[in-house]
């Protein structure tokens, strides 16, 4: 629940806040997922459920650095919300837990 807040948190950030920006590019899954693996060489990092009706996806590339964040309808349309340079992948620290108790 709390990494659907953030993500979510996260992507309308970064969505364009003017009337005149481009709108995002949308299509199918397949079609859009089949791009991100031919021209970007990019594979799919993360997912969650942003709503029973969406779900959010981030796709990046270990080779050039670049990233995706695609957001799915229930509809089956898929939209990129967001995309960028320069991913940064993160160690994931485990919460340490006290085994005496």
């Amino acid at each position: 629940m709390m990494f659907s807040k953030v993500l979510s948190a996260a992507v309308l950030c970064l969505l364009p806040v003017s009337a005149s920006a481009v709108p995002p590019t949308c299509g199918t899954r397949d079609s859009i997922v089949d791009q991100l693996k031919a021209k970007f060489n990019e594979t799919h990092r993360a997912s969650g459920l942003e709503s029973d009706t969406k779900m959010i996806e981030i796709w990046t590339s270990q080779t050039s650095g670049s990233w995706t964040i695609l957001v799915t309808q229930a509809s089956g349309v898929t939209c990129i919300a967001a995309a960028g340079k320069s991913w940064l992948d993160m160690p994931v620290e485990m919460p340490v837990t006290d085994k005496a108790s």
